[in-house]
């Protein structure tokens, strides 16, 4: 369903709001200018409404609540949006973008209905690693084919992305590449999602940025590259604007993170007498979340065979100059299931 749909203008009757909320039928209407909110109307504000009496002749701007819930989509987290239905007593809240334009609606029964838009921007995974600090699932399943709730990694990535309207995906495999092939052997997944997937096969290890030379006749305009053991929450289309505004090869998109050292640390002078103790101290840092927005000139730096792994190829470009951005997202807006602690809080956070 178009998020168009949900829609009314200030100036709407109450008896045709009754018959669209019914057809609609997700308790929730927004008023605005089809793209912009203004207020939301919600079941509950009707029935109060009628509770009241008199509501006959009323319009949306009567009954319209202009102080709703709303989280922007830099800020949105699974977490915040768990809290959020937790805390607000809400059951459905809208999420738009830094200009105010409505992108989805999350439900409090986990489903989400998105703003239909569609982008030529492909998005590249790289899936050949061997995934050994995930030892022994992975001598068993290749990291990209671990499931994380009831869909692989993989196809959680791929979900995010194709919701946004990204619909060309590539995908660099390498480790156990046959089992990966075989997953997406029957066009199966691909047709169901509208979408289109491809599959790059390295003939040995190349690195995380190696295999990237397989598609440089392929890739001719800016493109995403994602790791495949990674979730990203962020303003996509954001992203991509402020890579161009600013001239970006690459654009690194960044979260911070607090660091809390495990132990007391002590200083001491030249004399060994101590100086300075804290107990268990914690630090900041902008920590590199492992998906990028990318330029692609950055595939010729690349030479044919090459193992070069991307934070290589990131220190090449900058000695040439070439413009490296940073993207910051909020401290929890990403996931990583690299080690097996991080895996376990993964699964956690999608049952």
């Amino acid at each position: 369903m178009d998020l168009s749909n949900f829609f009314v203008s200030e100036e709407e009757d109450i008896s045709e709001i009754l018959k669209k909320m019914d057809s609609i039928g997700y308790g929730i209407l927004l008023v605005g200018d089809r793209m912009h909110v203004w207020a939301v109307i919600t079941d509950g504000d009707i029935r109060r409404s009628m509770i009241s009496g008199c509501y006959e002749g009323k319009k949306a701007y009567d009954i319209a609540n202009y102080n709703p819930f709303i989280l922007r989509t830099s800020e949105v987290t699974e977490v915040k949006i768990k809290a959020a239905f937790q805390n607000n007593k809400v059951k459905a809240i809208p999420i738009v973008n830094l200009d105010g334009e409505i992108q989805r609606i999350e439900f409090d029964n986990g489903k989400a209905i998105y703003q239909k838009k569609q982008t030529n921007v492909k998005v590249i995974i790289m899936a050949g690693g061997k995934g050994t600090r995930l030892t022994p699932i992975t001598d068993i399943l290749p990291k990209p084919l671990i499931p994380i709730g009831n869909e692989t990694i993989i196809e959680h990535i791929i979900n995010r992305f194709s919701v946004l309207g990204f619909y060309d995906f590539h995908i660099i495999v390498n480790y156990k590449k046959e089992i990966i092939k075989a997953f997406f052997s029957k066009d199966v997944y691909s047709n169901k999602h509208n979408i289109s997937i491809k599959l790059w096969e390295e003939n040995f290890f190349q690195g995380t940025a190696g295999g990237l030379k397989l598609l440089e006749k392929e890739i001719d305009s800016t493109f995403i590259l994602s790791n495949c053991d990674i979730l990203v929450n962020a303003d996509y289309e954001h992203m991509i604007k402020k890579h161009k505004e600013e001239g970006n090869y690459i654009t690194l998109v960044c979260a911070p993170q607090k660091i809390q050292i495990p132990y007391g640390t002590i200083e001491n002078d030249c004399e060994g007498r101590l100086v300075r103790m804290q107990e268990k101290p914690s630090f900041e840092c902008i920590i590199n979340t492992g998906l990028y927005v990318v330029e692609p000139q950055v595939l010729q730096l690349i030479a044919e065979g090459e193992f070069i792994h991307f934070t290589e190829l990131i220190q090449r470009c900058m000695e040439l100059k070439y413009r490296v951005g940073v993207y910051r997202i909020v401290e929890d807006g990403w996931m990583d299931m690299g080690e097996m602690n991080k895996l376990k809080h993964m699964e956690d956070l999608f049952l």
